[in-house]
């Protein structure tokens, strides 16, 4: 973009001192309030006719274009008084201006822009040529015109009315002006076009930055959620990794104050006592209230037991067993 500028730029100042035309042109494009302009600069040529419509035109491309007669001959006259230089003054509105004959056959004028408050002028300077594709073809167009007319190539070769041929291997010098309003225009084009695209660029940036931006505050939000998580995580593996007041499983407070195992080991026995063998009904009586039998059958002392003293109602469960299979 900025190479374009430059260019832009360099090409502005030599259009601003008017290179390539007379020193009358110049002062009159110059001149307050700038109502007239170069015939060059209203026409929108491509690249490749420019040489064609210089060789049509010729020096009429750094004529000064105004607006009315009345302006072309003030025009004139100021450059009389001002020592100005001298200058062709087209207007664009004459008062009186020869019909155009409108011959068969590609005109020029038809291949070129031109912006629409210059058409008729423009139609009377070209209205008679005629493109040719090479020198052989414009003589044929030429010879079978049925009135004088002026047949260009896109090389730069003329026929004109009088039958004059011109061509040759430089371009005609009147084709600079063309060139560099052309280029002008294809710069500042391009300097808009950058100008858009740098413009959605940025608002696409905004948007990008917009969308991180809530992409960033859900990102904290998560992390906030996943510490959170994580303490609690640790708590509970704290919790869980406490030490109890007794290795193995955890007791409870039983009846009256005394500490049991939870309720599910009450009807557990240990390795030792399922390896004994088969005891006789009278040895059975008061085992499973926590007493020794005694030799006679009466309750002995209490036996002592292993995972601590039986509650009330796990001995009287186990006298109501005894007492069962006594009556078996």
């Amino acid at each position: 973009m900025t190479q374009l500028r430059s260019r832009a730029d360099s090409l502005r100042e030599l259009q601003a001192r008017y290179e390539g035309c007379t020193r009358g042109a110049a002062s009159l494009v110059g001149r307050p309030p700038r109502a007239a302009a170069l015939l060059a600069s209203v026409l929108r040529v491509p690249k490749d006719l420019e040489r064609a419509v210089a060789a049509a035109l010729g020096t009429r491309l750094g004529q000064v274009v105004v607006p009315d007669t009345a302006a072309a001959i003030d025009a004139i006259d100021w450059l009389a008084k001002t020592s100005g230089g001298s200058a062709t003054v087209l207007p664009r509105e004459a008062e009186r201006r020869a019909a155009v004959i409108v011959p068969p056959g590609p005109r020029l004028v038809d291949r070129i822009e031109i912006e629409p408050p210059y058409w008729a002028l423009v139609e009377a300077l070209l209205g008679h040529v005629l493109l040719a594709a090479d020198l052989d073809e414009a003589l044929k167009l030429w010879r079978g015109a049925d009135h004088p007319v002026t047949v260009v190539t896109p090389r730069g070769e003329a026929f004109d009315p009088l039958g004059a041929v011109t061509g040759g291997s430089e371009p005609p010098l009147e084709e600079t002006l063309l060139a560099r309003a052309r280029e002008l225009r294809e710069l500042e084009g391009a300097h808009a076009a950058s100008l858009a695209r740098l413009a959605a660029e940025e608002r696409a940036l905004a948007e990008r930055r917009a969308r991180g931006a809530e992409m960033a505050r859900g990102i904290a939000a998560a992390d906030e959620r996943l510490h959170a998580l994580d303490v609690d995580l640790v708590a509970a593996e704290k919790d869980r990794e406490r030490p109890s007041s007794r290795p193995g499983r955890s007791r409870r407070v039983g009846w009256r104050g005394r500490t049991a195992p939870w309720p599910g080991s009450w009807s557990r026995s240990t390795s030792a006592e399922r390896a004994r063998p088969p005891r006789s009904p009278s040895d059975a009586r008061g085992w499973g209230s926590g007493r020794a039998p005694s030799p006679n059958g009466a309750p002995g002392r209490p036996r002592p037991s292993i995972n601590g003293p039986r509650p009330r109602c796990a001995r009287r469960r186990a006298r109501s067993a005894c007492a069962r299979r006594e009556r078996r």
